[in-house]
């Protein structure tokens, strides 16, 4: 292991997961300057932001019904920017 410590950033509840492609894509993604992770939730498929210090904000809804999906999220080089892919359900049969 190199000597690494394991660390649980996401709350205890959560399920870092996506539905994106039906088989799932990227759920996470470090946050700009070490400041936590974003990730994908499974239960709502809604993004998150658990910050360094423990703290946790919804970042994006998935919408009524769970109808967007997120997925391989990445940020910019200067770190002020993040993007992702969104699948909108709206119209699945």
């Amino acid at each position: 292991d190199g000597g690494a410590t394991k660390v649980e950033v996401t709350p205890e509840t959560s399920n870092v997961r996506t539905r994106v492609h039906e088989y799932g894509g990227g759920a996470f993604v470090l946050a700009p300057g070490g400041d936590g992770v974003i990730y994908s939730n499974f239960a709502d498929q809604s993004l998150y932001w658990v910050h360094a210090s423990g703290e946790s904000a919804l970042v994006c809804s998935s919408g009524d019904g769970n109808i967007y999906r997120f997925a391989d999220g990445d940020i910019n080089p200067a770190g002020t920017h993040f993007y992702c892919v969104r699948e909108d359900h709206t119209t699945d049969t």
